[in-house]
């Protein structure tokens, strides 16, 4: 590899989109983003997207309600305090969006012009990704960036 190719690789990354769910997987996910971004030259925009599932949310009678707007917040406030804990030295925003993650993950990507897409896989077995396919899986596909998925501990 020349020398070239290697000065240009640390200034690849300007734009790092991370999907956060709060999972020990994404939060790998973010470790090794923080790592990479700060192995750059120049630190890259990051930003920290949320994305409520909204397929699983239903009202099932009127005593049992699911605030949308309580949901958001705190969606918000988890990613404010990931930014807080990770991100010190780092240009950073967080995105909180609702529908299918993976629609939302790769629509957010391309609506940014995103360099990246840095995610965790929870690992799931043959039958879960036949029945339900994954998050990660349908990102690779559907993204028009690069993604790198950081496997959990189990995978690993």
């Amino acid at each position: 590899m020349s020398i070239d190719v290697l000065q240009e690789r640390r200034y690849m990354y300007k734009k790092i989109l991370i999907p956060y769910d709060g999972s020990p997987e994404s939060e790998r996910a973010v470790e090794h983003a923080i790592r990479l971004a700060g192995s750059l030259d120049e630190k890259p925009r990051i930003t920290l997207l949320n994305v409520i599932d909204t397929r699983f949310i239903v009202q099932v009678s009127e005593s049992v309600y699911i605030d949308m707007e309580s949901l958001e917040a705190y969606s918000r406030s988890i990613l404010e305090d990931l930014k807080e804990r990770f991100m010190e030295g780092f240009e950073i925003d967080t995105v909180t969006r609702n529908g299918r993650p993976w629609e939302e993950i790769v629509e957010e990507a391309k609506r940014g012009g995103y360099d990246i897409i840095i995610m965790g896989s929870h690992g799931y077995g043959f039958i879960d990704r036949l029945l339900i396919g994954t998050t990660a899986e349908n990102v690779v596909r559907h993204a028009e960036c690069p993604v790198l998925i950081v496997k959990s501990r189990r995978e690993a």
